[in-house]
């Protein structure tokens, strides 16, 4: 099929990201490999409390161990500057006015759930925050993860070969999900399959937001998407025959 047009994702020791986590583990499960390279240069927003995970057990009894999952995982990453805002779990949208508050200029990228995840605590946040940095007229990008909803069109990579099973570890930690819901493996299959069009083994995907585009450049991109999906069409075609 040829080689993909995204880019491989590299920070800076001068750049600080920030990443905001829906809830206890997302930002290990969609964001692990980058945390495994850059957590020394990382903030962390935990957002609601993640006690409505199943239904085996009371709520104030998962609150407890959701929170102290995440303050485990934050300390093995050597995460320096994390919080807990403790929002009820699923209720995110009544609460957006906690993304206000956040100083998105102090950083170079913040890292958000995208926009069509399954999960109504995910999708609330991407639009939210984008309103915030174009009102702010800041300068801060945004890049979408994926957790329960792969991402249509990546722009942007990290190479997690050598770093697969350190990820599955990280979510490993988090062993009150795992007990319902095997997400390190279904995570790998994923990273794994993204790696087909990659020279590299495993690979975690993000969307670079182009809000701060022209019009111009964005029929540009629409453009350039159609062709790719005739081009797609084209090689199935010859692919069957």
């Amino acid at each position: 099929m040829g080689k993909s047009n995204e880019k491989e994702l590299k920070i800076n020791k001068r750049q600080k990201i920030l990443i905001l986590s829906p809830h206890p583990d997302d930002e290990s499960i969609g964001c692990g490999g980058f945390l495994l390279k850059y957590a020394a240069q990382c903030d962390v927003i935990l957002l609601t409390d993640g006690a409505k995970t199943n239904r085996e057990s009371d709520e104030d009894t998962k609150r407890k161990i959701r929170a102290r999952e995440f303050r485990r995982v934050m300390k093995y990453l050597g995460v320096h500057q994390y919080k807990m805002l403790g929002i009820p779990d699923t209720e995110l949208g009544n609460h957006l006015d906690c993304l206000k508050k956040i100083p998105y200029e102090r950083y170079t990228y913040v890292l958000v759930p995208n926009l069509y995840e399954a999960h109504r605590d995910h999708y609330v946040i991407f639009p939210e925050v984008e309103r915030i940095i174009k009102r702010r007229h800041l300068k801060t990008r945004i890049l979408q993860y994926e957790v329960w909803t792969p991402l249509l069109r990546p722009t942007h990579y990290i190479d997690l070969t050598g770093l697969i099973e350190e990820k599955q570890k990280l979510i490993q930690l988090y062993k009150y999900p795992l007990t319902y819901i095997d997400y390190d493996m279904r995570i790998t299959a994923l990273a794994y399959y993204r790696a087909i069009i990659y020279e590299c083994e495993y690979v975690e995907c993000y969307r670079m937001s182009d809000y701060d585009l022209s019009m111009r450049q964005k029929l540009r991109k629409i453009v350039r998407g159609i062709n790719d999906i005739k081009n797609y069409k084209k090689w199935l075609v010859e692919e069957s025959l």
